[in-house]
C-alpha cells in the first residue's frame, strides 16, 4: 500500500526494465489466423488451431435436427499463450486478443426461437512468469484472474469466421510490467439451451495493419487515420473521499494546463472505430517515491472506442508495479456520434465521470467539455 509519506511498503516495487521494443514488419513465421470449431454432418469445418490459439468445445457433429450433442451445459472456449521477450516483435509490448461469436437454431423453426441466452462469457487471464497488466489489473505469476465478459455477436447463421467485427469490444489487451513475462488468456462462452449452437472465434491481432481493412468501413467515406480530440473547461470541484494517498484538490488543479489541450489520436491498427494515444504527462503528482522508478513518472493514454462509445483518458502514476493508480475520466458518447468517418467530422459534448482507481478509491465531482474533429 501507499503511505502517507509517500513510502511505498509491501508493493514489490522492484526496478525493472520497461518494454520498449518496436513492432516490425515484415515478420517470420506465420500469419496468425481466425480459430474456431465447426462441425457439419460428422466433419470439422472449422480451423482448430494456428499454432498460437487452439479452439475447443462442445459441437452438432451428426443431425441437426435432435439440437447439440451429449448433455447441458455446452460450452466453446479458445485458447492460447505467449510470452514476452527481446526477440518479440509482432507483439512486442502489447498482445490483442479478438474475439467474437454467432449463433443459429438447430431442430425444426418454432417461434419464439430457442433462447439464445449464455450462461456463462468470461475471460481467463493467467500469468506463466513475470507480471502482467491487464486493464487496471495487476497479475503476478501463479496467480489467475476471471472477468465477466461481452463477445460481439454478429450476424449470420453459418461460418463466421471470415466475419471480422475489428471492434474493440471483445477485443482484450496484455502487457508486461517487466520486459519479459509470460501468461495465458482463455475466452469461454456456455448454454444450456439443446437447440442452440454458438460457436466462439479467436484471433490474435499483429501489431501493424495488413491492406486496407477500414476501406469501406464508412461505406465509401474511410475512417481517418487521425482524429483530433480538445479538452476545455475540466472542473474539479469536489470528491465524497479523501485521504493522504489520493490526488489532493491542488495536485488536480496543477493538471488542468496540460489536459486542456489538443490531443491528436491515430486509429488503432486492425480497428476501424477506435483511436487511441499515449502522451508524456508532466510529473505533478504526488511522489511516490521508489514507485517512481519503474514509472518513469505519470503517464496520459486517451482513447475513443465506437465499441464502448466512450472517451476514456487515463492519467496512470506508478505504472508498473503493484502501487499503480490513475485518475480516470470518461465521457459517454451517443449512437448518432459514430461512426468517425471522413475529413469533415465534428462533434462536442460534456464528461461528467471523473474518478480516482488506486488503493483508496474514490469519485470527484467534476466536467470538461470535448470535441472531436477530423
Amino acid at each position: 500500500m501507499i503511505l502517507g509519506g509517500g513510502q511505498c511498503q509491501k508493493c514489490k516495487c522492484i526496478p525493472c526494465d520497461p518494454c520498449e521494443q518496436e513492432c516490425t514488419n515484415p515478420h517470420t513465421g506465420d500469419a496468425y489466423e481466425v480459430v474456431y470449431t465447426l462441425y457439419s454432418l460428422g466433419v470439422e469445418i472449422g480451423n482448430t488451431t494456428d499454432g498460437y490459439l487452439t479452439a475447443s468445445g462442445s459441437r452438432d457433429e451428426d443431425d441437426p435436427y435432435d439440437g447439440m450433442d451429449g448433455s447441458s451445459p455446452w460450452y466453446q472456449q479458445v485458447e492460447g499463450g505467449f510470452s514476452f521477450g527481446p526477440s518479440v516483435t509482432r507483439n512486442p509490448c502489447t498482445v490483442r486478443v479478438s474475439f467474437w461469436r454467432s449463433t443459429r437454431t438447430l431442430g425444426p423453426t418454432v417461434f419464439p426461437p430457442p433462447a439464445a441466452t449464455l450462461t456463462v462469457s468470461k475471460v481467463t487471464v493467467s500469468c506463466t512468469a513475470g507480471r502482467i497488466r491487464f486493464g487496471e489489473n495487476v497479475i503476478s505469476e501463479g496467480e489467475s484472474q476471471d472477468f465477466d465478459v461481452t463477445f460481439p455477436l454478429v450476424a449470420g447463421t453459418g461460418d463466421q469466421s471470415a466475419d471480422d467485427p475489428r471492434s474493440a469490444e471483445g477485443t482484450f489487451e496484455v502487457s508486461p510490467l517487466c520486459r519479459e513475462a509470460s501468461f495465458s488468456i482463455t475466452a469461454r462462452i456456455e448454454w444450456t439451451t439443446s437447440n442452440r449452437l454458438h460457436t466462439l472465434y479467436g484471433l490474435v491481432r499483429e501489431c501493424y495493419e495488413i491492406g486496407t481493412p477500414c476501406a469501406e468501413f464508412c461505406d465509401g467515406d474511410p475512417a481517418p487515420d487521425e482524429i483530433y480530440l480538445t479538452i476545455s473547461n475540466l472542473e474539479v470541484t469536489a470528491f465524497d473521499e479523501y485521504d493522504s494517498v489520493t490526488y489532493s484538490p491542488e495536485q488536480l488543479d496543477s493538471t488542468k494546463e496540460y489536459l486542456n489541450s489538443t490531443f491528436v489520436l491515430p486509429r488503432t491498427e486492425n480497428f476501424c472505430g477506435s483511436f487511441a494515444g499515449a502522451f508524456s504527462a508532466p510529473p505533478t503528482s504526488a511522489n511516490l517515491e521508489s514507485c517512481d522508478s519503474l514509472s518513469g513518472g505519470t503517464a496520459l493514454s486517451i482513447e475513443v472506442s465506437q465499441a464502448f462509445k466512450q472517451i476514456y483518458i487515463r492519467i496512470a502514476v506508478g505504472r508498473g508495479n503493484l502501487c499503480a493508480w490513475a485518475i480516470v475520466m470518461k465521457a459517454s458518447m451517443l449512437d448518432g456520434m459514430f461512426p468517425i468517418c471522413g475529413t469533415a467530422y465534428i462533434e462536442s459534448g460534456q464528461g461528467t465521470d471523473i474518478a480516482f482507481i488506486g488503493p483508496s478509491p474514490a469519485t470527484y465531482v467534476g466536467s470538461f467539455d470535448w470535441e472531436i474533429t477530423t
